[in-house]
């Protein structure tokens, strides 16, 4: 008999799986799911060098999967940028604060080139305003600062980097994005919305982590980061060059990437086929991205609708999206002439529809069984919008989030009551049996999925406000948006998600249930111990080593 590798027992065992739900112990062997059932039922797969894993009453459940966030970023702000968030992720509270922090980045680094800061909120900032070249440049005029929005979707450049990147009073707005100008000299204000961030040699914050050995320091640290927090699966949510995807491969090879990895290139590569739907254990490419508009806390979704308060002082403001219909019609019809999957960024709602009007002719044209598109964000999706996304397969992946860090802000100041109690609404999507995901979009907001999981069904936000209470979900539900439900959405169902025979061996282990405890409890849960191809990748030191016949417990 071919006994199991490890046996996991003693815990609660949650499997994600409908139709044998819990669980008292697993058998793996060679990283795979051999077999579930009773302690008695398992025991059988014990043998002489069987390793024994005592769960000691904690849970276990198949490791998270992160459906949408910027992995290699995540890795590279970590190493390189300047943490300039306000509270509650960071501390930063006035752009007195912003300037301290970047002055004492240079003073602590003498030797750098460029200066990346992350994260900065005018919306929290006590100023109420967005930088400009002139902050910034008093901190240095003679090397390139970049900082970037928290939405990810505005910078900020001082006069240095304007220079470096011709960024001058003649220079016209890029499709999709803005060059913020002085009304009364047209010099450029250092202000950039959307596109015209990518003017920048940084390429904007979603390029920090480069190629080669400075891009695996990064895959490294995000490994790291998101191994702590219990995902197995990490996603790359919108990679722009082969460079960055070859640095995958690479660390992968040198042992230094943990975690597993989707990758959705832009649509941009498209072409470079050879790259497409390739897989190894842990490096996937899976999606091809397109992003259709930018960010609601930074003005740039495209609504419907305007605004609910008035943005620089037009109350008819909607925004605009990345490119035209017609332009998006063929984005996605070149995906699915290819026979790939669309996978595209809608935050605003009349942006959605655009997709939805592109995808309904691409299916047409190009008809397939499975093919999955998804909706990354789909923050105010309508009711109808939802409906329409089932008919034509589509599944959102929700910024659940929101209602937590902005949701205050969405209800007073960006959406209003009505869209602000719908924001990511989740309750529609389980009503219409839609399987969604959720994510913490990183580095937008840390890689918490824990409390983006409470954030599904609670709606509560930080401040203490009830978020449209109608769009909670229950907490099983929930927890299979940040498993099995988003590896569904990247064709990977059959062999991760959740536990059943078959399927990797990929686990996180909490210190409690999620289904026995109150939901509002589910942000407090911690993280024991991440484990992915049944090696352990992250120990927050409850658990030990031991050789078999002895039990390693947890």
């Amino acid at each position: 008999m071919d006994y199991a590798s490890t046996i996991y027992k003693n815990g609660d065992i949650l499997t994600m799986e409908d139709r044998l739900p819990n669980v008292q112990a697993i058998a793996v062997r060679e990283g795979r799911i051999i077999a579930l059932g009773t302690e008695n039922e398992i025991a059988r797969w014990k043998g002489p060098k069987t390793r024994i894993v005592d769960l000691q009453g904690n849970t276990l459940m198949p490791g998270f999967y992160d459906s949408h966030s910027h992995f290699s970023v995540v890795g590279g702000a970590a190493l390189n940028s300047v943490q300039l968030a306000c509270p509650p992720i960071g501390s930063i509270k006035s752009i007195s604060d912003v300037m301290t922090s970047l002055k004492n980045h240079l003073d602590t680094h003498p030797d750098t080139k460029m200066i990346i800061g992350w994260g900065y909120d005018d919306t929290l900032i006590k100023e109420k305003r967005h930088l400009n070249r002139y902050d910034l440049d008093k901190v240095s005029k003679s090397i390139p600062i970049f900082v970037s929005h928290i939405s990810g979707h505005v910078g900020y450049a001082n006069s240095k980097m304007l220079e470096i990147a011709n960024i001058d009073r003649t220079t016209a707005d890029p499709i999709g994005g803005k060059i913020f100008k002085d009304a009364q000299t047209g010099e450029p204000t250092g202000h950039l919305d959307e596109q015209a961030v990518y003017l920048l040699p940084t390429g904007g914050i979603f390029s920090l982590s480069g190629e080669g050995e400075e891009c695996i320091q990064a895959l490294e640290k995000a490994s790291e980061i998101y191994a702590s927090n219990g995902v197995t699966t990490a996603n790359d949510g919108g990679v722009k060059n082969i460079e960055t995807i070859k640095a995958y491969y690479a660390a992968h090879k040198q042992g230094r990437l943990k975690v597993r990895v989707t990758i959705c290139p832009f649509s941009e590569i498209l072409e470079e086929s050879n790259f497409i739907n390739q897989k190894d254990d842990y490096v996937t490419l899976q999606g091809i991205k397109i992003v259709q508009d930018g960010s609601i806390q930074a003005y740039t979704a495209y609504m419907s609708e305007p605004y609910y308060t008035a943005y620089q002082g037009n109350r008819d403001w909607v925004a605009y999206p990345a490119c035209s219909q017609e332009a998006l019609d063929q984005k996605v019809m070149d995906i699915y002439r290819s026979g790939q999957q669309a996978v595209c960024h809608c935050n605003g709602d009349r942006t959605l529809d655009m997709y939805l009007d592109a995808l309904t002719r691409a299916q047409k044209k190009y008809p397939r069984v499975d093919d999955r598109p998804i909706v990354i964000h789909a923050q105010t999706a309508r009711y109808d919008q939802l409906v329409r996304m089932k008919a034509l397969h589509a599944t959102p992946s929700f910024f659940s989030l929101h209602t937590y860090y902005w949701g205050n802000r969405h209800m007073d100041r960006f959406l209003g009551p009505n869209r602000g109690a719908n924001l990511d609404p989740a309750g529609w999507a389980q009503q219409l049996g839609i399987p969604f995901s959720t994510h913490c979009d990183s580095p937008i907001t840390p890689q918490t999925p824990l409390l983006s999981i409470w954030a599904a069904a609670n709606r509560i936000s930080y401040e203490g406000r009830r978020i449209g209470n109608h769009q909670c979900v229950d907490v099983l539900t929930a927890l299979k948006s940040y498993t099995i439900n988003a590896a569904y959405q990247y064709y990977e169902d059959d062999i991760k998600g959740s536990i059943a025979k078959g399927k990797l061996a990929d686990f996180v282990v909490l210190d409690q249930n999620p289904l026995r405890i109150a939901p509002s409890e589910i942000k407090n849960i911690n993280v024991i111990a991440t484990i992915v191809n049944d090696g352990t990748i992250f120990n927050s030191g409850q658990i030990t080593e031991t050789e078999s016949p002895q039990p390693t417990t947890v």
